[in-house]
């Protein structure tokens, strides 16, 4: 298969890439190189980013889930 040289690229837009940034792939190969850049990808943006909502914050130790106090009603039924 014909495929972008950069395996992380979208595959969609290789049509549009010169033909010196083309490489001739097995799809085993292809497959796997694919793999590796994009959760290389999604581990460079989860660092780059921070978190919106730090767990200290939003639950700090101890305090359990408020939702399990009160049961929660839906059209005068109570779910449990």
């Amino acid at each position: 298969m014909v495929a972008a040289r950069d395996a992380g690229a979208d595959p969609g837009s290789a049509w549009r890439l010169p033909a010196d940034a083309l490489a001739a792939w097995c799809w085993g190969c292809y497959d796997a190189a694919r793999r590796v850049a994009l959760r290389k990808a999604d581990r460079e943006a989860r660092e780059a980013s921070p978190e919106l909502f730090p767990v200290s914050v939003v639950a700090p130790a101890g305090a359990g889930c408020s939702s399990r106090r009160r049961p929660a009603r839906t059209r005068g039924r109570v779910m449990a």
